[in-house]
């Protein structure tokens, strides 16, 4: 089957309709929806409408709060801490940023920690709302213990994301996103949903044995091993540590059995003001100066140009704004389920 395209307007009024149906009030489910269908545009299909059905049942089963009581706390001039009450992520990480936004506007530095989050879609939503805002964002969150300590056995820290963003001079913010395994869990499912074997290295079988298969992968190897390990044990320091949460296996997940156990994880994120440092018009035109003269550097032989973190994204984001989101057979056979399901027309 070939892919099937929907135009990112069909799909978030499609998402907002199934969520309103779900009981999720639109205060919480605006931020949702923006985040999906943002990331789907931007190419990041391991984190986009793919999640949809997992957030659902999450709802569904009360592992997610539809109706949290966010609670903010300014607890310095630069700091504050945000109770996410165990609601969704994508939710409580857009306001943690926006209200780290704020502080850094005043002082120059924003930071905050989440507790009691969940799942948060990609980094980068968090990020781009810290650029679009003049602002450098930095992101990091926990997640369910999947990842081998370099020299260990078995699963210890979590996928445990970084992302960077910045604001340029020519609109489109310089954003680094990515795990601190090897590969993230959501990309081993979404290969699995389309019937790709895995690359080599990337992940371990129940044993502890090396496995290419999606079905059988259920850890991670750290990216460079023993580099990639640290950066995961930094972002574990700052969200487990720094945010008063459980860290490593002691992190209370959704495949826990007992349905009074809620899911929650620590996030950490920071806004920096460049107005009160170099000045933000100079921060911006040189940093675009910067990314232009990487980007004008000669390519090795075989490569067709070279590139910084999130050009194939933003050009992505340009083609799929034009030509529609394409969905997998996988996605396009959740989204005709959720569409019965809700008795809501199907977009596709």
């Amino acid at each position: 089957m070939q892919d099937v395209f929907v135009s990112s307007q069909e799909l978030a009024g499609f998402l907002s309709k199934v969520l309103a149906k779900a009981n999720v009030p639109k205060k919480i489910y605006t931020p949702i929806v923006a985040g999906i269908v943002e990331t789907s545009l931007r190419g990041v299909d391991s984190h986009g409408v793919r999640l949809m059905p997992m957030y659902l049942a999450d709802f569904e089963s009360g592992k997610v709060n539809a109706n949290p009581k966010f609670s903010f706390a300014k607890t310095g001039a630069s700091s504050g801490v945000l109770d996410a009450d165990h609601g969704p992520g994508i939710t409580a990480g857009t306001l943690a940023m926006e209200k780290a936004v704020a502080l850094a506007k005043k002082t120059g530095i924003g930071a905050v920690c989440v507790k009691n989050s969940t799942h948060f879609a990609a980094a980068s939503i968090y990020g781009l709302v810290a650029a679009r805002n003049g602002m450098i964002g930095l992101v990091l969150s926990q997640t369910d213990p999947l990842v081998i300590p370099y020299g260990g056995r078995r699963a210890f820290l979590g996928t445990n994301p970084i992302c960077f963003t910045a604001p340029c001079a020519n609109g489109e913010p310089f954003c680094f996103d990515m795990a601190t395994s090897i590969v993230a869990r959501n990309t081993v499912r979404s290969y699995g949903e389309r019937g790709k074997m895995l690359e080599p290295g990337w992940a371990v079988d129940t044993k502890g044995n090396p496995t290419v298969d999606p079905a059988k992968a259920v850890a991670f190897l750290p990216f460079g091993g023993h580099k990639g390990y640290g950066l995961a044990l930094v972002v574990e320091i700052l969200c487990a540590c720094l945010c008063g949460m459980p860290f490593g296996p002691n992190v209370k997940n959704k495949k826990q059995e007992d349905p009074d156990t809620r899911w929650g994880y620590g996030q950490f994120f920071l806004a920096i003001n460049p107005e009160k440092f170099a000045g933000s018009a100079s921060f911006q035109k040189n940093l675009t100066a910067l990314l232009k003269a990487l980007r004008n550097e000669p390519a090795a032989d075989g490569v067709e140009k070279v590139r910084v973190a999130g050009d194939i994204q933003n050009e992505t984001f340009r083609k799929r704004a034009k030509e529609g989101i394409p969905l997998s057979q996988a996605d396009f056979e959740n989204v005709r389920a959720i569409a019965k399901k809700y008795k809501i027309r199907c977009p596709v």
